[in-house]
Protein backbone atom coordinates (compact mmCIF):
# COMPACT_ATOMS: atom_id res chain seq x y z
CA UNK A 1 0.00 0.00 0.00
CA UNK A 2 2.92 2.32 0.30
CA UNK A 3 2.62 3.27 -3.35
CA UNK A 4 -0.53 5.30 -2.61
CA UNK A 5 1.58 7.90 -0.85
CA UNK A 6 3.33 8.67 -4.11
CA UNK A 7 0.09 10.35 -5.13
CA UNK A 8 -0.62 11.89 -1.73
CA UNK A 9 0.36 15.41 -2.83
CA UNK A 10 -1.63 15.27 -6.04
CA UNK A 11 -4.77 14.04 -4.33
CA UNK A 12 -4.27 16.31 -1.32
CA UNK A 13 -4.41 19.39 -3.49
CA UNK A 14 -8.01 18.49 -4.28
CA UNK A 15 -8.85 17.88 -0.62
CA UNK A 16 -9.50 20.59 1.93
CA UNK A 17 -8.08 18.44 4.73
CA UNK A 18 -4.95 16.40 3.91
CA UNK A 19 -6.32 13.44 5.90
CA UNK A 20 -9.14 13.15 3.33
CA UNK A 21 -6.56 11.50 1.08
CA UNK A 22 -6.54 8.50 3.41
CA UNK A 23 -10.31 8.11 3.09
CA UNK A 24 -9.98 8.16 -0.68
CA UNK A 25 -7.31 5.47 -0.49
CA UNK A 26 -9.59 3.45 1.79
CA UNK A 27 -12.47 3.78 -0.64
CA UNK A 28 -10.41 2.79 -3.66
CA UNK A 29 -8.50 -0.01 -1.96
CA UNK A 30 -11.55 -1.36 -0.09
CA UNK A 31 -9.42 -1.81 3.04
CA UNK A 32 -11.86 -1.00 5.83
CA UNK A 33 -10.33 1.23 8.49
CA UNK A 34 -7.30 2.22 6.42
CA UNK A 35 -7.84 5.96 6.94
CA UNK A 36 -8.06 5.65 10.71
CA UNK A 37 -5.02 3.36 10.91
CA UNK A 38 -2.91 5.45 8.50
CA UNK A 39 -3.65 8.66 10.37
CA UNK A 40 -2.88 7.01 13.73
CA UNK A 41 0.37 5.61 12.33
CA UNK A 42 1.55 9.05 11.27
CA UNK A 43 0.73 10.47 14.69
CA UNK A 44 2.64 7.59 16.31
CA UNK A 45 5.91 8.49 14.55
CA UNK A 46 5.49 12.27 14.68
CA UNK A 47 8.00 14.22 16.70
CA UNK A 48 11.23 13.27 14.99
CA UNK A 49 12.71 12.26 11.69
CA UNK A 50 10.67 9.56 10.01
CA UNK A 51 10.02 8.12 6.59
CA UNK A 52 7.11 6.42 4.89
CA UNK A 53 8.71 3.12 5.90
CA UNK A 54 8.38 4.13 9.55
CA UNK A 55 4.75 5.12 9.03
CA UNK A 56 3.89 1.85 7.31
CA UNK A 57 5.64 -0.17 10.00
CA UNK A 58 3.17 1.46 12.37
CA UNK A 59 0.29 0.78 9.98
CA UNK A 60 1.19 -2.89 10.19
CA UNK A 61 1.36 -2.82 13.98
CA UNK A 62 -1.76 -0.76 14.59
CA UNK A 63 -3.99 -2.16 11.90
CA UNK A 64 -2.45 -5.57 11.45
CA UNK A 65 -2.17 -4.74 7.75
CA UNK A 66 0.50 -6.60 5.80
CA UNK A 67 2.89 -4.47 3.73
CA UNK A 68 2.53 -6.71 0.67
Amino acid sequence: MCWFDIFDTLIARRCIQPEAVFFEVERRSRVDGFARVRYAAERAVDGGDYTLDHIYEQVGRIGRIDRT
